[in-house]
């Protein structure tokens, strides 16, 4: 019964990053829009840790793939036999080395946002460093894809000029025109 019950649990989690994920790809100012402002760390971190997770992992069977291809194609069998040996090593050392790529990411996360936040202050940013932490956390969602010839690439540039964000900007715009001008009527 309690195999069940952390089982829906597990669903519900790996569930609940995908719609996410989903959600920050494709309507990411509705996603940031509803993002409370004051929240603590675990989430997003939580997020990221898991996006870092899968694109390590993916990075691995990329690697892996690669090595066993590479290996196989070489017609001596004492080279083969040394780059099978080399490859075998080097995929345990990413293995082994996995979560200190983990945790290792995560602490140059809190550096990066320390940077991007000190560069955001002087142009007129009002929130607080978590604030930059949340934004930062939830953007690496388009990381997964960049693992797919041209999709990932095309994928960063959609999150920079997505037009549900040009869109949002323009209503903004109006809703102040229109005080503007009820203000002076």
């Amino acid at each position: 019964m309690a195999e069940v019950k952390k089982m829906k649990t597990t669903t519900k989690r790996i569930e609940g990053f995908w719609s996410t994920w989903k959600n920050i790809l494709l309507e990411p100012t509705s996603f940031f829009e509803k993002l409370p402002q004051k929240t603590g760390y675990h989430q997003p971190s939580s997020f990221y840790l898991k996006t870092q997770a899968l694109l390590l992992l993916i990075g691995l069977i990329y690697l892996g793939t690669i090595l066993i291809t590479d290996i196989s194609s070489t017609q001596s069998a004492i080279v083969t036999i040394i780059g099978g040996i080399a490859g075998v090593m080097i995929f345990i050392g990413f293995v082994l080395l996995y979560p200190l790529a983990l945790l290792l990411s995560w602490g140059f996360l809190f550096v990066k946002t320390g940077i991007i936040h000190l560069f955001v202050l002087p142009f007129g940013g009002k929130q607080g460093y978590k604030e930059t932490f949340n934004v930062l956390a939830y953007s690496a969602a388009p990381t997964l894809l960049t693992f797919i010839p041209f999709v990932g690439l095309a994928a960063m540039i959609y999150t920079l000029i997505n037009p549900n964000y040009w869109n949002s900007k323009k209503t903004e715009n109006e809703s102040r025109q229109m005080h503007c001008r009820s203000s002076y009527s």
